[in-house]
């Protein structure tokens, strides 16, 4: 991701206690970007892996919409994951070997 500032972004929060939030990009330093929400708080986020340093629930996201995506990716892998046994009723050998040979090409062996 690559965020500018005067940019709007969203703050997704990993504490269910605690909802995320629309702020805006204020300052980009050499190891932090600062996001300020409507009210003026101030938050700062680790520049590699975009977590907030103070309140580590806090994670940066280009924008809500995003985010949503995102989340729903996360629940489509963990499903496929609790379910792996399963792939030998559902697969056929085509899509096995297409799947084995790009976890191969990428990763190796």
């Amino acid at each position: 991701m690559e965020f500018t500032k005067g940019q709007n972004v969203y703050v997704s929060s990993s504490d269910s206690r605690q909802e995320g939030f629309n702020a805006t990009i204020t300052s980009i330093g050499s190891k932090y970007i600062t996001a300020t929400d409507k009210w003026g708080r101030k938050y700062r986020f680790d520049k590699e892996r975009y977590y907030c340093v103070d309140w580590s629930i806090y994670h940066l996201e280009e924008n809500e919409e995003s985010y949503k995506t995102k989340l729903v990716r996360e629940e489509k892998l963990r499903f496929i994951y609790q379910n792996m046994y399963r792939f030998e009723s559902v697969l056929l050998d085509g899509e096995i070997d297409d799947i084995y040979n790009r976890l191969i090409q990428k990763y190796g062996k």
